[in-house]
């Protein structure tokens, strides 16, 4: 039996986003700051798997929820009603009658060691997005 911190791989500090082209990225790893602890026999490769049937759905909005030892983090969709008001006025008079309803469509709890990697690996998706649409723009 192997020791657990030997199977606490920190993914978030060893791997990073590279950017294959203008809409994916592939997870490589990070050059090593310290020397790298040469590979043995009881570290285990990870092969990350999408199955075929999970669904994927759209999220308009995020809710993220500090708790005492995870996040909890839920991704909404709102879905416009149908307005068959006269004009534009009406409709938006309707909708601030009615308001909108945000359907939760997936909740994820992540440990609030890991939440800091996640977040510092989205906001280099967002970066790197940003960097491409301006390169793109002025092409």
């Amino acid at each position: 039996m192997f020791a657990r911190s030997r199977w606490e791989l920190k993914l978030c500090n060893l791997i990073d986003l590279e950017q294959t082209n203008s809409r994916s990225y592939t997870f490589v790893p990070k050059k090593p700051t310290k020397p790298q602890v040469p590979q043995t026999a009881d570290q285990v490769q990870i092969k990350f798997n999408v199955p075929v049937e999970m669904p994927s759905v759209y999220a308009t909005n995020i809710v993220i929820q500090p708790m005492e030892h995870e996040m909890l983090i839920s991704f909404y969709e709102i879905q416009p009603p149908f307005l068959a008001g006269a004009n534009e006025a009406e409709n938006l008079a309707m909708l601030k009658k009615i308001g909108l309803r945000a359907d939760c469509v997936s909740r994820v709890i992540v440990s609030k060691q890991r939440f800091e990697g996640f977040a510092d690996a989205m906001k280099k998706v967002a970066t790197d997005m940003k960097a491409v649409e301006k390169k793109n723009a002025n092409a």
